[in-house]
């Protein structure tokens, strides 16, 4: 089956891109290394929804020889969602080579680029962007984007408080004290008192 699969990514080349779009998808939610090579190759891909889709897959697979391919796309691509796509798949094989590049991308204009860049590194036990992590547990700080709905808020918050209790940085106990005390979201406050407990050994 495994052969079939990248036999049909290898032929779509020349179809409909949004079916290899779905075929790389499709190999990537596998998680398995075995198609790492097939997914290499759509990183060329001319389509940009194909390529796109290829950089997502390659950082569910894990697919640490893509690195260089990856910051090249992330240094000369023009398209916000092909470098936040490449930015979360960095951080997702976890390469420590790739550190100083999402070092960088703290400081990109973008700022879910700086945003996933601080939570990649903070998974790598980086915590030069924990000053980002700062701000993602302050719902004040994500107020101000009116493009980021109150899910995708919530979300971005529970994301920073696990990060919180990995890399224990300094600025991250107050945020967190606010959140367990005050926040409207039962389960935001509940995680961070988890957090607060646990990490920091502070009971609220």
């Amino acid at each position: 089956f495994k052969n079939q699969m990248v036999s049909a990514y290898n032929h779509s080349i020349h179809d409909d891109p949004l079916v290899r779009a779905y075929l790389a998808l499709a190999m990537g939610v596998t998680r398995d290394e075995f198609y790492s090579d097939a997914l290499s190759i759509g990183l060329d891909d001319e389509n940009r929804e194909s390529r796109l889709a290829a950089v997502q897959a390659i950082g569910l697979v894990g697919t640490k020889t893509a690195l260089p391919k990856l910051q090249e796309i992330l240094e000369k691509s023009q398209f916000t969602d092909e470098r936040l796509a490449t930015t979360i798949s960095m951080g997702m094989i976890g390469d420590k080579n790739s550190i100083p590049l999402l070092q960088k991308l703290l400081e990109d204009e973008e700022p879910n680029i700086q945003w996933d860049a601080a939570i990649a590194l903070a998974k790598m036990g980086d915590t030069s962007g924990a000053f980002i992590i700062a701000n993602l547990l302050d719902r004040d700080y994500l107020d101000a984007f009116p493009e980021v709905d109150e899910a995708e808020k919530n979300q971005a918050i529970m994301v920073a408080i696990e990060i919180a209790s990995m890399i224990k940085a300094k600025g991250l106990e107050p945020k967190l004290v606010t959140l367990a005390e005050s926040d409207g979201n039962l389960k935001i406050r509940n995680a961070a008192m988890q957090t607060l407990e646990s990490a920091y050994k502070r009971t609220i």
